[in-house]
């Protein structure tokens, strides 16, 4: 992770990035996971995910996006995580659009990819708490809000 931000802070082209990048980032990779959600900002998204960096809007709304469910649909992550997780992914995330507007299309995907899944797999019980938690967060949002 430290290497990977060193690397992107000297704008250094194509470093890969994956789901399970950020889960390590965001949960460790041990065996007993310590919730750090501001090590998601290690992968310096402004520039990584970012088209002049190479990256379309779309690739990267849709790799941020699969973490997303992810995590929405893990029930061993609890709502505030995900909240912090999600907090952090939309103050950093590369975009021109309003960040409210940014989270609430972000979450709208989510929640219609969760329904598709959820016609093949039955899903926790807590993504729907989850869900809500992001979307009264995401009302109170404002480009003023303080991260966690």
């Amino acid at each position: 992770m430290d290497f990977s931000y060193y690397l992107s802070s000297y704008r250094f082209r194509f470093l890969p990035i994956t789901v399970d990048d950020l889960e390590k980032a965001a949960f460790g990779d041990k065996a007993f996971a310590i919730v750090r959600p501001e090590q998601l900002r290690k992968f310096n998204f402004q520039l990584t995910l970012s088209e002049e960096y190479g990256v379309s809007y779309q690739n990267a709304f849709l790799l941020i996006g699969h973490f997303l469910i992810k995590i929405l649909i893990d029930d061993s992550i609890l709502p505030n995580v995900v909240e912090k997780i999600f907090a952090e992914i939309i103050s950093t995330f590369p975009t021109n659009k309003d960040r409210k507007l940014f989270g609430k299309t972000l979450i709208v995907a989510s929640v219609n990819a969760i329904n598709k899944i959820n016609q093949k797999l039955i899903i926790g019980s807590n993504v729907q708490e989850k869900i809500d938690l992001l979307c009264k967060f995401i009302q109170t949002w404002s480009n003023n809000t303080i991260i966690f």
